[in-house]
């Protein structure tokens, strides 16, 4: 799980089985944000075009097609790639040590054009090219936590309204 530094989780929620109150991931999913936004393009020189290379190389078709045509879309009109929301996020862990996935997260660092390094590829772009590429769509699961809360003196000031009551 990742949560940002000025994030919190502020309801007390019972059980729920279809995981969409508890912080958490269910087994059928691989991956767990708010959403898709649209991204900057900064940090994403060559990126498009070494993961169409990565794929071709590799006879990979996406497993997302829904998120691989929304990336092909943003890159073709505005030349720049969707990200997730990552203020909160869940992540399997199992997913991301499939051996193509590994492979493709090595080939971002440890190959010609070592974009990660050269070029700093963002790995907000990365993880959506990653999950269009690997992830089935039934497999990531979009969905604004009720419980959680986000922003500079949002939590502080929660916690102390409660200490109030």
């Amino acid at each position: 799980m990742r949560i940002d530094t000025d994030s919190c989780f502020v309801d007390r929620l019972e059980e729920d089985t279809e995981d969409e109150y508890f912080p958490s991931i269910r087994s059928r999913y691989v991956y767990r944000s708010d959403g898709i936004r649209v991204g900057v393009n900064a940090f994403i020189e060559y990126l498009y075009d070494f993961a169409m290379t990565f794929m071709r190389e590799h006879h990979i078709e996406p497993a997302n097609l829904e998120l691989w045509n929304m990336i092909q879309d943003r890159w073709s009109t505005n030349r720049t790639l969707p990200i997730f929301s990552k203020n909160f996020e869940v992540s399997r862990v199992s997913f991301f040590q499939r051996s193509m996935v590994m492979k493709w997260h090595d080939a971002l660092t440890d190959e010609q054009p070592y974009g990660v390094f050269r070029y700093r590829w963002s790995d907000a772009q990365t993880k959506v090219l990653t999950m269009a590429m690997f992830a089935d769509p039934d497999t990531i699961y979009f969905n604004k936590h009720p419980g959680y809360k986000h922003g500079r003196g949002v939590c502080r000031d929660y916690f102390n309204w409660m200490a109030d009551i």
